[in-house]
């Protein structure tokens, strides 16, 4: 992803979201980049300038992801193994992102 990280935090703010999926020019998701991400590896450097410093430098490679079919379950399995805070919902006949969900999704499910 060629945008910087101060177009990153202005997407995330206008859509009140605490992640975005990074995708390649086929749209297939390759990244994700959390508000964690941002303040972790972004703000914590010395010399930050966000209108310079790209997004493909602090994202999260290879995100962990779920198929768009699977039961609540093994969603909650794949949290609680992998010690993460996104996962990456992916249709399984295009592999592209179909959403997110996040710990705060299950308080929802009923």
């Amino acid at each position: 992803m060629t945008d910087s990280l101060q177009e990153a935090v202005k997407k995330m703010t206008e859509k009140n979201v605490s992640s975005l999926v990074v995708v390649d020019m086929n749209k297939i998701p390759i990244g994700l980049i959390t508000e964690r991400d941002i303040v972790r590896k972004g703000c914590s450097r010395e010399e930050l300038n966000c209108s310079t410093l790209r997004v493909s430098e602090i994202m999260s490679s290879s995100p962990i992801t779920i198929d768009s079919d699977p039961a609540p379950e093994k969603a909650a399995e794949l949290f609680l193994k992998n010690k993460i805070r996104h996962l990456l919902v992916i249709d399984k006949n295009t592999r592209k992102a179909v959403g997110a969900l996040t710990p705060m999704d299950f308080t929802r499910y009923k």
